[in-house]
Formats: C-alpha cells, structure tokens, sequence
C-alpha cells in the first residue's frame, strides 16, 4: 500500500455523521447506534477483497486543476486482498448515489458519461491509462455500443447483454438463459474495471474452458497444481513474448464476446491468457456459481477504449492505445 493519507494536515477533511443524507444514501446505518456517530462502511468487491471504514467529506483536485469540494469519498482503516497490493485506493466508478461520476455530474454539469482505457496489467509501471469524466471523455474511432440493461436488484452495476461467445472460428452453444437476469434479479452479466479476472457463471465457464482446451492442439495442458485459482495453463516459455499486442499468438485461439446492438469484444491474446507465473500461460477466467452474475473484467478490456454513457444508457468500446491515448 501506498503511504496513507494523513487527515490531521487537511483543512477540508470533514467526517460525516450517521444522520447525514450522504450516509443514508450509501446503505442503512447498520453500524450506527446514535446519531453523531461517524458513518462507516464496509464494502465487499467481486473477487472477495474487502474495504473498510468511515465516508468523509473532501475537495478533490481533478487533472485540470479544477476543486471539487465537499466530494463524498471513503477514508479507508482496512484493505484486505491481494488486488489492493501497492494501491492507493478504490475509485468507485458505479450508478450509486456517491460514485464520482454521479457525484461529479452534479456538481459540475457534467455529461452523465465517463470513460478509460487501461493499460497492458504486466507493463511498465511507469506507462500509465486515462479517465476523463462528462464533456472530456476520450476520443476513439469506430466506437461500438451495446445497451446497458436496468436491474433493480443491482443499481450500481453496470448490466450487459451477451449474444454470443465465440472461441476460435466456434460460436459456442451456450444457453440464453446463463447471461440473462433473471425474475429474482440474479445472473446477468456486468462490465466492472475493480474485477482482474474475467468471471463467468460455471456452466458458461466449463464449455469456453474446454473450447479452448480443444483448440489449443500444439501444447499440453499443465496438471493444474501450478497457479491455484486458474485450471487452464500451459508452458510458453519459447511464445511468451510473441503474446504482445497480437489478437492470435502461438497456437491460441482468437476470443470473441458478442453483446446486443452489434458491440464486438475481440482482444488480443494477453487480455486472456496471462503470464501467471514465469513460463506460465493461464486462461485469464474463473468459473463462479450459477445465479451469480458473470464479468467482463478489466484484463479483458486492457487497451481498450471503455466509455460509460449513462445519459443515453449504453456501454461503448473501441481497439486503442491506451498508453498514447488522451483526452
């Protein structure tokens, strides 16, 4: 972890209270016996890392030297999980009340719209990504858009709709109804930039797993005791660094989702399989119980142009370079 922030050196730093309209809007007070106690939180993300402790009022500094004071934001007493290793923190970029899209849009008059491009997760750390809020998203050609679908059973998320999966030149026969939301609000699938892996609901998993497996002829499969968590891995020690920037290396398939409205997910090979461990290639997906939602993490949409454009409800993306990318 980054060097904490110290709040004794702000003169903006301003706890809020449990009878706040801030703290009601994040989630019942569960934790909150009277009220001038301080509002806390406890947030848990999809990969099981957890984060903890009290909202707080704060001015923000965007890269345009504009303030933003009096911005809702989570001060952090506890980060637990291994995706939290030398970070700073969590933006939260969802439809709730007090994301920074939600929050900035109404105090600036921004577009309800943001957008970034991440870059490769095993770069350089000094080659970094972009996010742009409202009227500067960040510019692409050949956008392609696909609706995001309301569910009241998960408002913060941002819910897509999934046609197809293709592995190699194979449309895969999975079922609708795996992808789908269904009456209770369960299942879909969701775009999230706080989940690595690509998770998807176990039946769904089990047949791209073994597409791949089946596809893939020129290797032999590892025993799956190398990289606990992942169950598709292979040596590459000799086609590892061919993997950079192609859409087929080395014996791999290309992958394909198909989202409503025409959006094509194609990426290059890294986005799914990674290097795990040195020599190590690994299918960059897990399996998840069905009845959960499946994701489209952010491994699959490193180098990619993501754009949330919640004013017109869709979801857009586009090939890019997103250490040369900028608003």
């Amino acid at each position: 972890m980054n060097q904490s922030f110290d709040a004794t050196v702000s003169s903006s730093f301003c706890p809020l209270s449990c009878q706040s309209s801030e703290c009601s809007a994040w989630s019942p007070p569960r934790f909150c016996r009277h009220a001038a106690q301080r509002c806390t939180f406890s947030f848990s993300y999809t990969d099981r890392s957890t984060s903890a402790g009290h909202l707080v009022f704060e001015s923000l500094i965007m890269g345009n030297n504009r303030q933003a004071q009096n911005v809702v934001i989570g001060c952090g007493r506890r980060y637990e999980g291994p995706n939290f290793d030398k970070a700073g923190g969590v933006l939260a970029l969802g439809q709730g009340p007090l994301s920074l899209p939600t929050q900035f849009a109404a105090r600036f008059g921004y577009s309800d719209k943001f957008s970034y491009c991440l870059t490769d997760f095993l770069g350089a750390d000094s080659v970094v990504g972009s996010l742009a809020f409202g009227g500067s998203s960040l510019h692409s050609a050949d956008v392609q858009y696909t609706p995001l679908l309301s569910n009241p059973s998960g408002r913060t998320f941002y819910y897509v709709g999934v046609k197809a999966v293709k592995v190699g030149d194979v449309e895969l026969d999975i079922p609708a109804e795996l992808w789908a939301i269904d009456s209770n609000g369960a299942g879909g699938t969701i775009v999230d930039s706080g989940t690595t892996l690509a998770q998807f609901v176990q039946p769904a998993y089990n047949m791209i797993r073994d597409a791949f497996q089946a596809a893939i002829r020129d290797m032999t499969p590892l025993d799956g005791q190398e990289v606990p968590g992942l169950d598709l891995c292979y040596s590459t020690s000799s086609t590892a660094s061919s993997f950079q920037g192609s859409t087929k290396a080395a014996g791999f398939p290309n992958f394909a989702i198909v989202f409503d409205g025409g959006l094509v997910l194609q990426p290059p090979v890294q986005n799914y399989f990674t290097e795990a461990a040195p020599g190590i290639s690994c299918l960059a997906m897990q399996g998840v119980p069905q009845g959960s939602f499946s994701v489209i993490g952010n491994l699959l949409q490193q180098n990619y142009l993501v754009e949330f454009d919640r004013e017109k409800q869709r979801l857009g993306m586009s090939r890019a370079d997103c250490a040369t990318l900028h608003s």
